[in-house]
């Protein structure tokens, strides 16, 4: 396909993406719906699902299908299409419907969208935030050295990104920031909403303590345990098959959305014991012979990561193994960010690792460096060699966390370790 065809594509492309945000923006004047926008550089899926599972119980709630955070995904989620941007048809068939919604009353269109938003470049929040004119904003997190900086030119322009969801909010509305990142907790002071802060450290309004995690004999079946601290109550929560602090972060933050709408605390929690965890997203899976995987391999970042190995750590297991590919999207942090998971690795006291790709080649090197029994390292840039060498080393009773970037394809390790 030549440039001129390539160009004559990308401009009906263009085209028909103007008007579909045009009826999208129609759609939401027409219905109303009240907005709550999603941001962060970590934990945004999780988050979605875990406001989703609360309000669904009191509300007609619609959020995006996965992580479709676009200005196309976002306007699907709007219009409540599942079709996307693949085929004329597709695009044919996203403003059909979109007439239909102006043209004809839909009286179950959704009283609440949960929208999850991406910034891959500047101004991708504030063009999202004039489309859907969100009354809560949310804000996960944003590690030291986050996904999706390679279009910025530092990490706080980042940050300033981010922030733009927190200044468009109305004053009726409310900011649900994260209180451990003092950066985005700077934020309540970029807005006249109301403030809800959640977190782990003292001062959080919505805080966690005596975090655990509860292992049993069918590692699947383990248990996450905390106590939610609100307004002076204390309340514990236990759940199974859903571990690890980036689960408590969402959860932490679902619990303050449901304070704003005035759902109390037990309802909330009550409500989260329904949570169902999205594919390849901390997952634990029989593995052969008598092991277990933990499979996070839809993506990685260096916070994620962090995450990750600290959940192997709590678990028992005759050996912790760690099958690491790229992190991507990381720009000019790249190869500092692959040196730091490999402190990551010893601190978190993991047995065996395995990188695999371009970018984990620091980790490898950072490893040997700070004396890492190298009989216990490995780095491939083929995938198919480090499946057979795991197929071969697994023992009875490991653990192998399987962690990269989505691109990175470890899915394709864990359909060949898995029982089923």
């Amino acid at each position: 396909m030549n440039n001129k065809t390539n160009s004559k594509i990308n401009k009906k492309r263009q085209l028909l993406t103007n008007i579909l945000i045009r009826l999208t923006t129609k759609v939401l004047n027409k219905y109303k719906p009240i907005v709550i926008a999603i941001t962060g550089n970590v934990g945004k899926t999780s988050t979605k699902e875990a406001v989703f599972t609360i309000l669904k119980s009191k509300y007609r709630c619609r959020r995006n299908e996965m992580n479709y955070n676009t200005p196309i995904g976002v306007a699907i989620t709007v219009i409540g299409t599942k079709s996307g941007e693949g085929s004329l048809i597709a695009w044919c068939l996203n403003i059909l419907f979109a007439f239909k919604l102006l043209l004809f009353r839909q009286k179950d269109y959704p009283e609440i969208l949960i929208i999850e938003m991406g910034a891959d470049r500047p101004g991708d929040i504030e063009y999202l935030c004039n489309i859907l004119k969100p009354k809560i904003g949310i804000i996960t997190n944003i590690g030291d050295i986050p996904v999706h900086i390679e279009y910025f030119q530092n990490i706080e322009d980042l940050y300033c990104e981010k922030s733009k969801l927190i200044k468009c909010l109305p004053p009726e509305g409310a900011a649900i920031l994260n209180y451990d990142n003092k950066k985005i907790l700077d934020f309540k002071n970029l807005t006249n909403a109301s403030v809800i802060t959640y977190g782990f450290d003292e001062g959080a309004e919505v805080r966690a303590s005596n975090f655990k995690i509860i292992p049993q004999n069918n590692l699947d079946e383990s248990e996450m345990y905390f106590r939610i601290e609100y307004g002076g109550t204390s309340v514990p929560f236990q759940i199974a098959g859903v571990f690890g602090k980036n689960y408590a972060y969402a959860f932490l933050c679902a619990i303050s959305v449901g304070i704003y709408f005035n759902i109390n605390l037990v309802e909330s929690l009550e409500y989260l014991k329904d949570y169902k965890k999205l594919p390849h997203r901390t997952n634990i899976l029989p593995a052969i012979k008598n092991s277990w995987i933990i499979d996070d391999s839809y993506n990685a970042s260096p916070v994620a990561v962090s995450f990750s190995l600290e959940l192997l750590n709590t678990l028992p297991a005759n050996r912790r193994i760690f099958v690491f590919g790229d992190m991507k999207e990381l720009g000019s942090y790249t190869e500092q960010a692959h040196r730091q998971v490999g402190d990551e690795i010893i601190k978190h006291n993991i047995d065996l690792v395995i990188n695999i790709g371009n970018y984990t080649e620091n980790t490898y090197n950072q490893l040997i460096n700070n004396g890492f029994k190298a009989d216990n390292v490995y780095y491939f840039k083929n995938l198919l060699d480090a499946i057979d060498l795991l197929q071969n080393i697994i023992q009875t009773g490991d653990i192998i966390l399987i962690k990269g970037s989505h691109s990175m394809g470890l899915d394709k390790i864990v359909q060949s370790l898995a029982k089923n």
